[in-house]
Formats: C-alpha cells, structure tokens, sequence
C-alpha cells in the first residue's frame, strides 16, 4: 500500500488532565452534526483557489457517505450512524482587521470569535449544537487544517481549513470534532516490536495508517478504539483480561458481540481487534494491536517538526492510539506506507516486559477469531493498604485509601473491613472510579470511597484482595466518624452585631447535626465567592441595611453533604427617638450610635414582623406583646451598644413593648430571611493539582485563585506553562515589555466550569526579583497603556497593529492596592468577527505582582454591573497581596 502525505493537521493537545467524562455504553447512534460554512479574509490577503460552495459540495458528496460508512457497522440494525449535514453556507466573506494568527495559544479564541459574529449575523440565539467550518485564504500556518476537539456530549466548535476543500482533510477534521485524535505508530529503532516509550521506541505521529485519523487516505474503518470513543462500541463490548485465558472476537466492522480485548500491563495499555482483510489496503485478517498509553512528547515525533508538541501528558484517555507493527508495515515521514501491520495467525507476539504473550487461533467460524492469552501468574500480595487522612474525606466521592493499594501487575478484586473488631464485607459492591484514565478506561478500577463506609463512630481497618486471590495485609486502625445526612437549612437567624448600615447576621437556621458544618459560602452570579465561613453551627454574614441583598448559597458538612440554592435579606434600622416612648428619657451616645437613657421606669413601642433585634447598652428589660412577656434582655453594666435580643415576630406585624427601669436603648433592627431553590448537592471531588508538590508553586498559590474562591462547579487549574517564565505577564496593547526579565517566579491557573460565558478567566501572580524590578513593570505597564489609549492600539512584533477601544472602568467602594499601584482595563480588542472583550486588573505590592483577566468574544462589552461583579475577585487578590513573600 502507498499513499502519499497530502496535508498537515495540527498536532491536537493530549489531554492534561484526569478526564471527567463517561465512557460507558454503547448507544443506538443517531447523531447528526451541522456544519455551517463562512469564509474569511483580510486585507493584502491572497484569494484562495477554493470557494465555500466547493467546501459545501465536499461535505455533501463525500465527507457525509464517508462518515455513514465509517459509523454504520455491518449487522447493526438500531442505529443510523453519524449523519454530517451542511447548515448555512454564508456567502459574504468576514473581513477580520489582520490575518489569522498560527499560534496555538490563538487558535480558540480565533474559532470562539468567529463564531460570536457569524452567529449574531445569522440571528441564531443558540449554536451550541452546530459546528461552523471557517475557510481562509493561505496563511502560511504550518498546518492546512484544524479542528477544535469535541466529545460525546458536544462537538468541538468548528474547524479551519487553509485554502482547501480537500474531502479526505475534512472528514480528519470531522474526527476530531467528534472526539477522536490521531492514529499514530509505535516504532523502536532497535528493530523489537514493543518497547517502553523513550529515546529507542517512540511515537510516530500519523503513522498508523488504517484510517481517516492517520495522514493517509486509507479508506479503513475505524479502530475498535475510536468506535468506543464515538460510543460505536460499548465498554461491555471490550473485554477486559487479567489473566490467562481464550477469547473469542468479532471482526471490527461488524456490530455486537465482543469487538475487542483490553490488556494492562504495568504502566502499559493494550487494545487488541479482529481485522479482516482488506484489498484494497493490502491487508490481510488477523490480529491488530496498539497501545493507548501516551508517550511523553520528548519521545514523540510529527512531520510537523518538535515546535508544535508541547506540555505534559497526563492520566486522562487519550485521543489517540499508537499501531505495534506486527508485520511488514513501514511508513515515513511524507505519507508513504507500505504492507500490513497485523499478527498474522501462524505468528505471537510477546510485549516488552515478556508478561503477555499473545498468539492466534481459527474461531467458531470464519467470521471469528480466538484470542489466546497467556499472563505470567501474579502471586504477589497488593500493598498494605494506607487510609487516607480523614481531613481530605470532603466529599461522598473521595477516596478512602492512599493510592498505592494496588500493584503493577494486576488490580483489587474487593475490600474486607474491620469495624472494630468484626470482619466484614461492605454492603454494597465497592465503588468504581468516577474517572477513565488510559489504564483503566472503562472505570473498572474498584476504589473505596466515603460512600462505601457504613455511618456511625468505630475503628476501620481495611484489606484488598486481588483479581488472582492474593490479600494484603490489614491497615493500620484507625478511628472514623461518618454521617450520611445533608445539613439543615431554614430561615431562622440571630443579629449578633451592628455597625453604621450593615448588621452581622448568625445563619442560626443552618447546621448540620453529624460532623458539623465545615464551610458556608456565599457567591454572585458568576460563580465568585463574596464571603464565606467555616463555623461548625450557624454561620455568619453580613448584610447591608436599607436595601435587599440577594446572593446564592452553598453550604457544606465536612463530608462533603452539601445544601445550595438562593437567599435574600432585607433589614431596616429604626432608631429610639423613632419609636414610642413614655417615661423619661435623656440622650446618650455609644461610639458612632447615638441612643436614649432611661431615667426611671419607661416604655418604648414599636411594631414589627419577621425579626427583630434590640439594640441595648447598660440594664435590662422585658419585652411584652398583647400584654404577654414574650421576651427578656439580661442585665448588663456596659454601656457599649449590644444586641440585648433576638425575637422571631412571625409574617404578621405585632407592636412590641420594651419595659424596664433605668435602661439604655439604641433601636431595632428588623430584618428577613428568605431561602429559594434549594437542593441537596454534593462536593465535587476535583484531581489534585500536582504543581503544588513544588514549594514554590505551593508558595505562589496564595497570592492567585484557589478553589475556595468560586462555587462548587467552578474548577482551578494550572495554565500550560503557567508555572514557568515562557510566557510573557505583561503583553497588553501588544507592547514589548523588557521588564519581563525581572521575574523569578510565576503562577498562572484558569478558572473554568461547563457553560462558562468566558473564553478565558484566569489570575496571575508574579514575584519579582526585588520591588525595583516591579516597580519598573509597572512603570512599562502605564507607560504602554497610556500610549495604546492614546493611540487607540497598538502594534504586534510583526507590525500589525490591533485596534483597542476603552471604556473607563465603573467605581466601586471595594478596596483595590492604591491607585499609583494599579492598571484597570475595560476594553474591546479588535474589530468585527475578531472582537474579543477583556476585563482586566493589574496590581502591584512590593515584588509582588497579581493580574485578573476576563475575556469573552464579540462586540458585547462588559456593562457596568458585571465590571462591578469582578471588582469582589480583584479586591480578594489585592488582600491577598499583603502577605509577604
């Protein structure tokens, strides 16, 4: 077989991350992704050879029946496949003010703004279920296409494609809005089939051409790996083996049945599948195998070149899968490729450790072949098992052991506890992993997770037991406390202080009666956290008089058993001179609060609902209603203002009599409480972030976001290289900053959630070598920023210039670092269909720097109430800038 490398295709990221998706079972497939098409320009840009109708027609004639035949298998009678459909073909080219830019860091933020204005044209108030294909003049980028990555539960945005129509690019493309990455292939330079990834075995980008997702227009089937990804094949259509034994596989193409066989072998990840032959590439039947463990990218090589590889593989699945030649395939650089890559029968394959060995033999018919595996027995006990600290038990989904319970060779079979002294069998079947890793991709890994556990107050010890009937050892006992309720949540409250016009308010209604409340927060519209507290009982917060407050809630036992929803509170002061009164009175004043003394024996009226907190100083008094004490404020010699009582009146307004002799009175405060939407919710349990390992990053994260700092669908996490000096911290208005060399260290993390309206959200901490170092930053930073206004831009290394619109920042009372210390920035950068809206914060102390960034598309720019919402998260950081480094 020889084909010919036609095309480049962007070396898609691996993914950075533990994968939070389910892959789990297979669907009757009736999926249909619209594709939109519009073509973009710019100005001194070359007209491209191709035209968006050539694009369309290529979609229609060819990229759709190929889509059909690649997801419609033989036999399957449910489904209907993937169906490709062309939307809106948009005549009118978009003038963008400058080319594209190649970079990657560019590329979704390029796709998101396009979108943005191609959609507003189009009056389209919802897009998230299309996909809209951008076609460009030549842009000298060294890939000819790319395409945003997608998934099961949403395709990737859209695909660009560099002056071309090319049906087999487009159909790669589709691949990857689907969800698939690259078919690749591993190559040892030793001559061995397998090997582990490093300097001698390595893999080869593209290189494993069998299908649409390799560079080589092969005309292949997908992998049984990219079925399952596409949710063609079920996990329960992958047979998972542990141990030595036979297994009898369909061919590839066909639906049901057992498609394929997954083998884990140490850190290793093997899928094997039944091809048939196939003339017209010159394969013959037999037996495909790859890996799906990804190599490191040093180990990695792309007719791309090096450049384009870049970051850290991490546990997650991975797009792709890497070909173990088995035969006499060959492929180079350029596309060429050449024979078959499958076992053929009369042949075995032993992988690099020499554990599995894997040979072939006819099946029940011709339609089938068996697999025959033989494992070196494991007769090594798994590790002792270590409990995790309980403190790290913040959610029903954290795990209850250490990871290290399992060994290499094989995994846990079933945990046995000991709950104080008495052997026994959780009562239900152990937890699987809620996460799909490359080494255990159908989340058959059994962990033991808080919900596991039985309630109530005991010592735990644990065993595991592998899949070949070996056990640990017991842990180390240890004492627990479970509890399985939800906090209690009602609107009961207590005012507990009062100055000027807000009032500190005790929660009193919330609680949780097993392992206490651990943290109360509450946050705005966007997900930041406004205020929170870590009272066991009966948080606290404080509310403004005089006006309503409205917020959301999430409040949380340390279990991770979590109540949200919505509150509001509204509460008014009414001073002593305000109310009834009979008796004799004289005037007397507290700090800022001015109040009225009793002089003898008095009474003070007043009417009120909801709930009412007197404001005392010295003595004591009885509060009565309709002639009933109702309520009694206890002596004090103090004169300082304080909250004498807490009266719940109820929704009926009732007056209110405060009787007593020579007291001191400074009012009431009548406030409310108000719960809506509320629902049980529990904590979610995030990957931990292994940059902090690292003492300085640890160091670095304090002055940034963190976790805490948003709700419980909000994650944090590192940006590429935000842990390093690659990148620069100051680029606005395009400008060259020399002061960028005066960094030691930086810490830059993304904040992101499901259905975020921001392209980009993100804080930034810098330390400086020494504060004359910042404070030269921060000199470039107004200097530059001053020009760009007055320039209205400013120009890239390359020359472009890039036009900036400011609108000035709205005021606030929340307290930033001094204005001489800081740079905000409203503004919209570019024009038309690549307009992007940024918010942005920079502010400095000392050597220490902190910069927040908020950025969406489009033309839209931050009204006054959202700039103002944004101001709680920078004046969090600027507080956070008082700790020394």
């Amino acid at each position: 077989m020889k084909s010919k490398l036609i095309y480049n295709i962007k070396q898609r990221i691996l993914v950075l991350a533990l994968i939070l998706s389910s892959f789990t079972n297979a669907i009757a497939l009736e999926r249909k992704l619209v594709l939109d098409i519009v073509e973009v320009t710019w100005p001194g840009a070359i007209s491209p050879s191709v035209t968006v109708e050539d694009v369309a027609e290529s979609i229609r004639d060819e990229v759709a029946s190929e889509w059909l035949r690649f997801s419609k298998l033989e036999g399957d009678l449910a489904s209907s496949g993937i169906v490709i459909k062309v939307g809106e073909v948009y005549r009118e080219k978009l003038l963008l003010n400058r080319p594209i830019n190649c970079d990657d860091k560019f590329f979704q933020a390029f796709l998101s703004d396009i979108r943005t204005v191609y959609y507003q044209k189009l009056n389209f108030t919802d897009a998230s279920s299309r996909s809209l294909v951008i076609l460009t003049p030549p842009a000298d980028c060294v890939w000819l296409a790319r395409a945003d990555l997608g998934g099961r539960e949403q395709f990737g945005s859209g695909i660009v494609l560099q002056n071309t129509s090319n049906s087999f690019v487009i159909s790669h493309e589709v691949g990857h809005l689907l969800g698939l990455g690259h078919s690749n292939l591993l190559r040892c330079s030793n001559g061995n089939l397998d090997g582990k990834w490093g300097e001698i075995c390595k893999g080869i980008e593209y290189g494993g051409a069998i299908d649409v997702m390799s560079n080589v227009d092969t005309k292949g089937i997908l992998s049984i790996y990219h079925q399952w990804r596409l949710g063609l094949v079920s996990d329960a259509q992958v047979h998972t083996s542990w141990k030595s034994e036979t297994v009898e596989l369909k061919p590839s193409n066909q639906a049901g049945g057992t498609k394929g066989i997954f083998l884990r072998d140490g850190e290793s990840a093997y899928w094997l599948e039944y091809r048939r032959a196939m003339q017209t590439q010159n394969l013959d039947s037999g037996l495909l195998i790859y890996r799906s463990d990804p190599p490191p990218f040093e180990f990695t090589e792309s007719p791309l070149g090096k450049s384009i590889i870049y970051g850290k593989p991490g546990l997650g699945v991975s797009t792709d899968m890497w070909m173990i030649n088995l035969n006499d395939f060959s492929y180079s650089q350029n596309g060429e490729v050449r024979g078959s890559m499958v076992l053929p029968s009369e042949k075995s394959f032993k992988n690099f450790s020499g554990n599995i060995i894997i040979s072939l033999a006819k099946g029940s018919s011709n339609e089938r072949m068996l697999v025959q595996i033989s494992r070196k027995a494991d007769t090594t006990p798994p590790p002792t098992p270590i409990l995790e600290d309980q403190a790290l038990w913040l959610s029903p989904f954290s795990p209850v052991l250490k990871e290290g319970y399992e060994d290499g060779e094989s995994e846990v079979e079933s945990f046995d506890l000991d709950i104080n002294g008495v052997e026994t069998k959780i009562d239900r079947t152990a937890s699987k992993t809620i996460i799909s890793t490359y080494l255990d991709p159908f989340k058959l890994k059994k962990i033991l997770k808080v919900e596991d556990l039985p309630e109530g107050r005991y010592q735990l010890r644990v065993r595991t037991t592998d899949v070949w009937g070996n056990q640990s050892s017991w842990s180390k006992a240890e004492s627990v406390f479970l509890d399985r309720s939800y906090p209690r949540v009602d609107v009961a409250i207590n005012t507990i202080a009062f100055q000027n016009q807000k009032v500190r308010v005790a929660l009193k209604g919330i609680s949780d009666e097993g392992s206490g409340l651990c943290r109360t927060a509450l946050f705005n519209q966007d997900g930041v956290v406004t205020s929170s507290d870590s009272s066991k009982s009966a948080p606290s917060f404080d509310f403004p008089l005089g006006q309503k407050f409205s917020s959301s809630f999430e409040t949380f036992d340390c279990l991770g058993n979590g109540i949200g929803g919505d509150l509001s509170f509204t509460g008014s002061y009414k001073s002593a001179s305000e109310n009834r009164r009979t008796g004799k009175w004289s005037s007397i004043k507290s700090g800022e609060f001015t109040g009225l003394k009793c002089v003898g024996k008095c009474s003070i009226s007043a009417t009120l609902r909801d709930n009412g907190a007197f404001l005392f100083g010295e003595g004591s008094a009885e509060i009565t209603s309709a002639g009933k004490v109702i309520g009694r404020v206890t002596d004090s010699n103090k004169s300082s203002l304080r909250v004498g009582l807490n009266l719940s009146i109820g929704e009926k307004s009732r007056v209110v009599r405060v009787t007593g002799s020579n007291f001191a009175f400074y009012g009431l405060v009548q406030s409310k409480l108000e719960i809506a939407q509320k629902r049980e919710i529990s904590r979610t349990a995030f990957a931990a972030d292994p940059s902090l390992s690292d003492g300085v990053q640890l160091r670095m994260a304090e002055y940034g976001f963190r976790q805490g700092d948003f709700s419980n669908s909000w994650q944090i996490t590192p940006m590429d290289r935000g842990t390093t000096l690659l990148d620069p911290t100051l680029d606005l208005c395009s400008a060259t900053y020399a002061s960028e060399s005066g960094r030691q260290y930086r810490r830059q993390v993304l904040a992101s959630k499901p259905g975020s309206p921001y392209i980009f959200l993100s804080s930034e901490a810098v330390k400086y070598k020494d504060k004359s170092a910042a404070d030269a930053a921060l000199a470039e930073l107004v200097s530059n920023y001053q020009a760009c206004v007055k320039n209205k831009g400013g120009l890239e290394k390359d020359g472009t210039f890039v036009d900036y619109t400011f609108t000035p920042m709205p005021k606030s009372d929340l307290e930033l670092v001094p204005e001489s210390s800081r740079v905000l920035v409203r503004a919209q950068i570019g024009k038309g269909a690549g307009a992007r809206q940024l918010l942005a914060f920079y502010q400095f102390k000392g050597e220490m720097f902190t910069g927040l960034y908020v950025v969406k598309g489009g033309e839209v720019g931050f009204d006054d109430a959202e700039a103002k919402r944004w101001f709680e998260a920078a004046s969090l950081l600027a507080t956070r800038l008082e700790t020394k480094y």
